[in-house]
């Protein structure tokens, strides 16, 4: 009975101690705006780089892109709006053209029902699907392995997530994704979070750069998780 009534207590224990240091977390953050905001610093805020940078697309693409590509996206996300600017703005410079836009929601059992559905349409339009996050390319990857249409439509992704590495690796289909590094984001948010409260001036945009995930570069890369 007494090492049950310990077990108990160090139970509730652990409650506590979770509790407390949720708290501080939370008070930290706020500490941490309250003192962004205070000081007039919010232009100061680490974003990512969003914006689809063209120059490195444009020659992969090139070389598999014929006539149009069919867009998928979760056009109530800010980064989604930023992604196809950016690609929008990259296709202005070669001969290809968006020929169909589908929301997915950012979810690919959407993506995957909306794949489908165009797909069974019968009038495609389309050489390539771009898929402005990795979720929706994986639900289109999912739609055309249904329909046992193996290395037809290259599929290209934005994120970098494992199981869109994964597939790169797998599916015939995919062909790329653009690869974000939400390690690398997390360090240069600590980073700067520290400089700040050093008093220390910081940049007015901190870029995190992205990097381009092929067929043929795919093996350098660990799979397993985020980069």
């Amino acid at each position: 009975m007494r090492q049950l009534t310990r077990a108990t207590r160090a139970y509730y224990g652990l409650i506590l101690i979770n509790f407390v240091a949720l708290m501080y977390d939370a008070s930290l953050y706020l500490l941490v705006t309250n003192y962004v905001l205070q000081r007039d610093l919010s232009t100061y805020l680490l974003q990512k780089l969003n914006v689809v940078p063209g120059n490195v697309h444009v020659m992969y693409w090139s070389t598999a892109i014929l006539y149009g590509v069919l867009v998928l996206r979760h056009w109530n996300a800010l980064s989604v709006k930023e992604r196809y600017a950016g690609f929008l703005a990259t296709l202005d410079s070669t001969k290809y053209q968006v020929t169909q836009n589908v929301e997915t929601l950012g979810q690919t059992d959407i993506a995957l029902k909306q794949t489908l559905k165009t797909l069974q349409q019968g009038n495609k339009k389309f050489d390539a699907i771009m898929a402005l996050d990795d979720q929706s390319a994986i639900g289109a990857l999912a739609a055309l392995d249904s329909l046992a249409l193996k290395d037809s439509i290259p599929v290209y992704g934005i994120d970098g997530s494992s199981d869109m590495k994964k597939l790169l690796l797998s599916d015939p289909n995919a062909k790329a994704t653009v690869a974000q590094s939400p390690i690398a984001l997390g360090k240069k948010v600590v980073q700067t979070c520290y400089q700040l409260f050093d008093q220390q001036k910081v940049k007015k945009e901190i870029i995190v750069p992205v990097y381009l995930l092929t067929k043929d570069n795919i093996k350098n890369y660990d799979v397993s998780g985020w980069q």
